[in-house]
């Protein structure tokens, strides 16, 4: 039995834990405090403010909640939830509310300091009145043994390593250290997986490896890298500058409290540019999103070694570190808080209630392409939550743990609707339907010409390579059809002893998902919708592993003794790991292959492809959003539909709103009387332009001095700054 509330009224436990948040809440609005007055340690600072706005708010919602845990990490992921949808709820409140009151800067560092202290003593302080509380701090002489601390350490030093790796490459462009550590984190699944590591430091091991890759991506430089995220950081900084989010801003970021607000948020107590919470906090975030698979596989399969491979499963896909950090990811680590507190048997249903409808309020003001797409996927969870009420006798449904049951499905079909069809006046809803009426009125053409970035174009893609190239896309046809099997038999189980998991609904969804995604991408990218689909089919992968090697077993005699469960298992760890080995490019980079564009840096030419800026570029992008006398600015523009190829304006984007471009091409011959020109490394450096070929529908280049645009505006005008790699003209 759980102790009391009376049982434990008064002890010491009880009033440590009191003086410490009491000495919390002081410490961190006197941090802030007196770095109003001057008196700041700047590192201290944003090491401290991480921690509280992190770990305090959300810890306290779980113990207001009553949240029985008994894991370290089940903790970590619930308190790390709570903490993002209290940060993301308070910011959108407040800047609504204060303003009413006359408040213009809602966001001020001590204002927003303050306003937390006091929502989360409120919350403490009823917390504490509960009389029917359990302790949510599992017991440490339960969880830390040598053996754990042993395997901690070297696991606790991946992210630190991975970070200053990845840093020292880019600085210098020696890029061994990079590979080498690289290899270290892709072979950890592999080593932790059949020596004796204790299966209570599985997660330990998740963690790290995680972040630890993500940080190779993301410390490449000290600007935001990528794609989308170089306007979402745009807004994001927008609101840090003016200390207030405006919910009527049309751009497509601003209604995104994740990228808009959380971010600005830790930068404005923290005092950082937002650009390094992008690059070292939202990891973090993510980090925790192989931890969810973890746990909802150990609720739904009851196996910590399969959940420790699923996790590996969805790290081992290129798209867990593609376009980190960007607005997906914060939809999918929501899904991700959710499946794990839905899924847990151990939580009350008034417990699952009410983290599911935060959750899934995350995941609304998140991202919403994730967020309509889930509409659909709830729908089969939701129609099951219907019919197994009225008809149990076919098949038994566990109703426990149906994570999103009709009237959830209600609300979260409602908020989506009118959180986006109100905030940023509707731009987004627009965004959706407009997209949504295309592609669904365009199903025949899609079907006859399969539109790029739809899954029979990735399969078809000409390769640059040779056979490591198409060991590659095999390797990508296995993980597939290794996830079919494991559904497959998942299905013919269900049939046999007529109970269904939920989940198991939810996975066909995301299976059926992909099979549309095939031919139409819904302007998102096969890749995206892979993603998003293998976070949750992740563990269908070990199941269909071992269900191949009991087929065989069942046909091959011969086989029995090798063909086992514990063998397939371990056969599946080594395909993760070999994929891991591809999909970062360090298998490539083994060989003396030339690497995929999307993978990790691990040579120069991997800058380019994501868009990397240098940091004479940034320094140009700067100084022309700071000096320039006009609102426009006149770059580039990139192919129909590949705006992303266009690195000049992902820099720019940083710094200017979407219709403050003018674009020039091969043959503009004049630009708007004193818009600045910004020409990117390519043009100043390299002398050449890139333009895309309409006909072949490639992007091409050409001399940039015989151009007209060369000849009739750039030779007339005046360079009025160079960076070494930007130069500006005009102004």
């Amino acid at each position: 039995m759980h102790e009391t509330h009376a049982d434990r009224r008064g002890t010491p436990r009880e009033y440590a834990g009191a003086l410490l948040f009491c000495c919390l809440q002081v410490a961190f609005l006197g941090w802030i405090g007196m770095a109003a007055l001057g008196f700041d340690l700047p590192i201290v600072r944003a090491a401290f403010v991480f921690l509280y706005l992190t770990f305090v708010p959300g810890f306290v919602l779980v113990r207001l909640l009553n949240v029985d845990v008994r894991s370290v990490s089940s903790l970590l992921v619930l308190t790390v939830g709570s903490s993002l949808v209290f940060s993301m709820a308070l910011g959108a409140i407040v800047n609504v509310a204060y303003p009413l009151f006359g408040i213009a800067r809602p966001m001020a560092p001590l204002t927003l300091a303050l306003t937390i202290v006091v929502s989360v003593s409120a919350l403490y302080v009823l917390a504490a009145l509960r009389r029917d509380a359990v302790p949510s701090v599992p017991r440490v002489d339960g969880v830390v043994t040598w053996r754990t601390v042993r395997y901690a350490v070297p696991l606790l030093t991946l992210p630190v390593l991975s970070a200053v790796a990845s840093h020292y490459g880019s600085a210098t462009g020696e890029y061994r250290i990079n590979l080498v550590v690289l290899v270290v984190l892709c072979l950890v699944p592999l080593v932790a997986y059949v020596s004796d590591l204790p299966a209570s430091a599985y997660p330990l091991a998740i963690w790290t490896v995680s972040l630890a890759i993500l940080f190779q991506f993301t410390m490449v430089s000290t600007h935001v890298v990528g794609f989308d995220i170089h306007y979402e950081y745009y807004t994001a900084n927008a609101v840090q500058e003016q200390a207030r989010w405006y919910p009527q801003v049309t751009s497509i970021g601003n209604s995104l409290l994740s990228i808009a607000v959380l971010p600005a948020m830790y930068a404005i107590l923290a005092n950082v540019e937002v650009a390094w919470i992008f690059k070292a906090v939202v990891p973090f975030f993510f980090s925790l999103a192989p931890l969810c698979v973890y746990h909802a596989t150990i609720h739904v399969f009851d196996r910590r070694d399969v959940g420790f491979l699923a996790a590996f499963v969805f790290v081992a896909y290129y798209s867990f570190f593609k376009d980190m950090p960007d607005k997906q990811h914060m939809a999918i680590l929501f899904l991700g808080f959710l499946l794990v507190a839905a899924t847990d048997p151990r939580l009350s249903q008034r417990v699952k209630l009410v983290l599911s409808v935060a959750f899934l309020g995350g995941i609304v003001t998140s991202h919403y392409a994730t967020s309509f797409i889930l509409i659909g996927l709830f729908a089969p969870v939701a129609f099951v939550d219907v019919v197994s009420r009225y008809r149990s006798d076919a098949i038994h449904v566990e109703r426990t743990a149906i994570f999103v049951g009709v009237g959830l499905w209600v609300y979260f079909v409602l908020f989506n609707v009118l959180w986006y069809g109100t905030v940023s006046e509707g731009t987004n809803l627009e965004l959706i339907l407009a997209v949504s009426a295309e592609t669904l009125t365009n199903v025949e053409a899609f079907m006859a010409t399969p539109e790029s970035r739809s899954g029979v174009d990735y399969a078809t893609r000409d390769l640059p390579g040779g056979a490591l190239w198409e060991w590659y896309r095999l390797l990508n046809v296995v993980l597939l059809g290794l996830v079919s099997v494991g559904l497959l038999a998942t299905a013919r189980r269900v049939l046999v002893e007529r109970v269904i998991h939920p989940y198991h609904v939810f996975a066909a969804g995301c299976y059926a998902l992909i099979a549309v995604t095939i031919v139409l991408p819904f302007d998102i990218g096969f890749d995206r919708i892979l993603q998003l689909a293998l976070f949750v089919l992740a563990p269908y992968l070990i199941v269909g592993a071992v269900a191949l090697a009991t087929a065989t077993a069942s046909v091959l005699e011969s086989t029995r003794r090798i063909a086992t469960a514990s063998n397939a298992r371990k056969a599946a760890c080594v395909f993760i790991v070999v994929y891991l080995l591809f999909s970062t490019g360090a298998g490539f980079a083994l060989a003396g292959d030339e690497t995929p564009p999307y993978a990790i840096y691990l040579d120069d030419d991997n800058w380019e492809e994501w868009n990397v800026a240098y940091p004479s570029e940034l320094a140009a992008a700067e100084w022309v959003s700071t000096h320039s006398q006009s609102d426009e600015i006149a770059t580039l523009p990139g192919p129909p539909n590949h705006w992303w190829h266009n690195k000049d304006f992902m820099i720019l984007s940083g710094y200017y709103e979407q219709e403050e471009f003018v674009w020039f091409e091969r043959d503009t011959d004049s630009v708007p009387p004193g818009t600045c020109i910004y020409l990117g490394n390519e043009m100043s450096d390299d002398g050449r332009m890139p333009y895309f070929d309409t006909e072949t529908e490639t992007l091409e280049h050409t001399e940039f001095a015989e151009t007209t645009f060369y000849e009739a505006v750039v030779v007339d005008s005046n360079r009025v700054y160079d960076s070494g790699s930007a130069t500006i003209y005009g102004c």
